[in-house]
């Protein structure tokens, strides 16, 4: 199984003192509530200098992307207004907060260093590249993969280091919002790394092949095994465990290895109802599991319970749990309590 916890990243780059001595990081809210003089007088050469756009950055929140020494500066991305260099006296609040600022919506928060994942159409991205840094046929290799981010531009666009494939300038709104992707594209991906993430996926589709309930009992042992305090299943490791349950009762592979050609939708899966296909002696397997009561935050949005009393679709539940595990593995989330953090992977 995975590793089911990780230490927390640290933030990115220096702590540095905004106006009133307040710390900024990497990944907080930011504003700048001063007149535009102020800050063209703060921000001098030497701080990133000024620009006219920057004027319109003071009356809308921002998110610092990264922090620099020698002297202290803040990048802070504005969306379309851009992302600039301040001096951080002129940044009056900091906010560690996961809620997404308005032009964060479709992606989530985006830092320097941040892995994403990239859209895999390539029909829908080659239009959103133009003004945006351009396409060129190397990009394709990109698409449907998880990348770091180098930097993000003062347009907004991000730079994302692909290893094997290249760095390039990416439109933000090519990146995938936590919790999507094709499902097919990254399980094949991570076999073909033959890591421990590789491993996961290989340990699904063999349990989907010999479907056993006696595996339903294996598999909540080692869950449990996996805790810091036994017998409780990590939360980082619910999603996987919910789709390793199902896999031993059910053949998942439709949902998780057909591999669509670049720029296609996977083909459709049938609607499948457990109470409907499973022997009644699966069923109460499944309900006597400790995954009856996990959370729906935690397992992708679908509660387990709800799939095995027939109220979601199981082959619609298993993508959204293997979403939900690759993007806790992927996904470096902002951790309100002690600044940046990571999901449990």
């Amino acid at each position: 199984l995975p590793k089911a916890t990780a230490p927390p990243l640290l933030p990115q780059g220096p702590v540095v003192r905004g106006a009133c001595n307040i710390p900024i990081r990497v990944g907080d809210k930011v504003s700048m509530n001063i007149t535009i003089e102020s800050a063209r007088s703060l921000n001098s050469e030497r701080r990133g200098d000024w620009s006219d756009q920057m004027e319109f950055c003071l009356d809308c929140p921002g998110r610092v992307v990264e922090t620099l020494q020698g002297p202290p500066r803040a990048r802070v991305s504005h969306g379309s207004f851009g992302t600039f260099t301040w001096n951080p006296v002129a940044i009056t609040s900091a906010e560690s907060t996961p809620e997404p600022l308005p032009f964060e919506e479709e992606h989530g928060p985006l830092v320097v260093g941040d892995e994403v994942l990239l859209c895999m159409s390539q029909e829908k991205v080659v239009p959103l590249q133009c003004g945006h840094g351009g396409w060129t046929p190397r990009m394709a290799l990109c698409l449907g993969r998880y990348g770091r981010v180098g930097n993000i531009n003062t347009r907004g666009d991000v730079r994302v280091d692909m290893p094997g494939c290249g760095s390039f300038l990416w439109n933000s709104s090519i990146i995938e919002p936590p919790g999507k992707g094709c499902v097919a594209t990254l399980c094949a991906q991570a076999i073909a790394k033959l890591d421990d993430e590789g491993a996961a996926i290989l340990l699904l589709l063999t349990l989907a092949e010999t479907q056993s309930k006696e595996a339903v009992r294996d598999i909540v042992e080692v869950l449990e095994s996996c805790g810091p305090l036994p017998p409780t299943v990590p939360v980082g490791l619910r999603a996987y465990g919910a789709l390793a349950l199902l896999a031993a009762v059910l053949d998942i592979r439709a949902a998780v290895v057909s591999h669509p050609q670049p720029g296609s939708a996977p083909p459709p899966c049938p609607v499948v109802r457990l109470p409907l296909c499973l022997p009644a002696s699966w069923i109460e397997a499944l309900s006597a599991t400790p995954a009856m009561g996990w959370q729906p935050q935690d397992t992708g949005g679908i509660r387990f319970m709800d799939v095995v009393q027939g109220k979601v679709d199981a082959i619609e539940a298993a993508q959204r749990w293997a979403l939900a595990f690759f993007s806790s593995r992927h996904r470096r989330l902002l951790n309100p309590g002690s600044g940046r953090g990571a999901g449990s992977a």
